[in-house]
């Protein structure tokens, strides 16, 4: 039966072709052609820093302003706030290191609140 195997092979062209259609490398076009857009935003992207970086060697050096900077410093309390002069007794000397202690400077300093001071060292008391 001729037209039987004519039947057949129309019918096993037509499976090949959707087979071809559904798997063939038709099929595989979108995804080369998502590679192909990814590779040429990497290559836009390399060419955009290469041109930037290529302005910035033109510009040259960039010149920034000079400033001197400011000592950190306390500043002086007010005139109006009230000083005193406050001297504490030393003795003559210390049992620990059995030398007598001499009188080395004095010290003027501005108080910001009330002090009370601790009566002395505890190993020379």
């Amino acid at each position: 039966m001729p037209g039987a195997d004519i039947a057949d092979r129309e019918a096993e062209t037509h499976d090949q072709e959707l087979r071809h259609e559904q798997f063939g490398q038709s099929s595989e076009r979108g995804a080369l052609l998502d590679q192909l857009e990814l590779q040429l935003a990497d290559l836009e992207a390399n060419a955009a820093q290469a041109e930037t970086a290529v302005q910035m060697a033109a510009a040259g050096k960039i010149t920034v302003p000079s400033f001197e900077r400011r000592k950190p410093a306390r500043r002086p309390l007010p005139e109006h706030l009230p000083r005193e002069r406050i001297v504490y007794p030393v003795p003559a000397s210390c049992h620990a290191v059995a030398t007598p202690i001499a009188q080395l400077g004095e010290d003027m300093t501005e108080t910001r609140s009330s002090f009370t001071p601790v009566e002395g060292d505890p190993a020379c008391a």
